[in-house]
């Protein structure tokens, strides 16, 4: 992790030519654990803005489908490592009548998971090259962009060198 996946999802998301293209947007972070009820409950609840007291899966599905029946949505499912097929079945049920031009974005790390969704579409994010590590490490540690190699020397190359371009460890 710490490649930007999550930050990148999250300026799509919150982009206010994204948020007048959809009817409804929601936002679930879904972590190694993928509980299709704690997830469906989430949807719900990121849906509705109201909290939801459903404990049970069939009833949870029902509400969130009646919900997103007929409307364009964005959902993101933010940090996924699940790759069983079956319990993606499940969560992509309530979703079965959303209006064309719905849209649903995954963040992950694992290249499994775009295979079992049956991504349309994957984008890889790498690393920043040296350069760029260097100037946000600067940019970071001198925010008034008084950053000079003479200042920090060899010890900000190094922290910059075992970042591995990862902005998040910068």
């Amino acid at each position: 992790g710490g490649v930007g996946k999550t930050t990148l999802a999250r300026l799509v998301y919150n982009d206010a030519r994204v948020q007048n293209h959809f009817d409804i947007q929601a936002w679930v972070w879904v972590s190694e654990v993928f509980d299709e009820v704690r997830l469906t409950k989430a949807a719900i609840e990121s849906v509705t803005a109201k909290p939801c007291d459903l404990t049970e899966l069939e009833p949870l599905q029902r509400l969130l489908h009646e919900e997103v029946k007929g409307k364009k949505i964005l959902l993101v499912f933010d940090d996924v490592w699940n790759e069983d097929t079956i319990k993606w079945e499940t969560m992509k049920r309530p979703f079965s009548a959303v209006a064309t031009g719905s849209h649903m974005i995954i963040t992950t790390r694992n290249e499994n998971v775009s295979t079992i969704v049956q991504a349309k579409k994957v984008i890889h994010l790498g690393g920043l090259q040296k350069d760029d590590s260097w100037a946000l490490f600067c940019k970071l540690s001198f925010p008034d962009n008084a950053c000079r190699e003479t200042e920090l020397g060899p010890i900000g190359r190094k922290i910059v060198e075992k970042s591995d371009g990862l902005p998040l460890a910068l």
